[in-house]
């Protein structure tokens, strides 16, 4: 039923669920990414960019764990 749904939303979720099978998110950051795709709540969009651009300048590293050099 999903592949008949195209959506931002969807496709996010297919994205968010792919990491996870991948290992690359844990099994609560996945459900918690997923629950936000569900609400009007733009907090994790807000920590997602907050989180940027601490990395873009350096004060913080990549999920990866590599720091970008300004």
């Amino acid at each position: 039923m999903t592949d008949q749904v195209d959506s931002p939303q969807q496709r996010l979720a297919d994205a968010i669920l792919r990491l996870r099978a991948q290992h690359r998110l844990t099994p609560t950051q996945a459900a918690y990414a997923i629950y936000h795709l569900n609400t009007r709540s733009q907090h994790l969009l807000a920590a997602s960019v907050t989180h940027a651009m601490a990395v873009a300048v350096g004060a913080s590293r990549t999920p990866g764990g590599l720091r970008i050099a300004g």
